[in-house]
């Protein structure tokens, strides 16, 4: 019987931990790009704070630069599991994934 969200509450014999596994890195993805849409939004408020805050030039400069590189950083790391993710579902055979 199929739940709400499409998967079954437990493994038929077809699904490999394998597949669960890939199922939950999704889940995962899908959470850590909402995470970082969120995060993007909140550091462009930032931004428009930071500009008109008074701060120094090279103070509010050394800020964004250390928040761009944790940005891109994440961002990153959320593109690489994504990539092998991506990678994997495309070269397992259909009938395990």
């Amino acid at each position: 019987m199929r739940t709400m969200s499409g998967f079954d509450d437990a493994p038929t014999p077809l699904d490999s931990d394998l597949t669960v596994l890939h199922r939950a890195y999704l889940e995962s993805i899908r959470q850590h790009r909402a995470l970082m849409g969120d995060l993007c939004a909140t550091l462009s408020r930032l931004a428009d704070v930071l500009d008109t805050s008074g701060l120094d030039p090279t103070a509010r400069s050394a800020i964004a630069d250390g928040i761009d590189r944790h940005v891109n950083q994440a961002m990153a790391i959320v593109a690489d599991i994504d990539h092998a993710l991506t990678r994997a579902a495309v070269t397992r055979p259909l009938g395990r994934h």
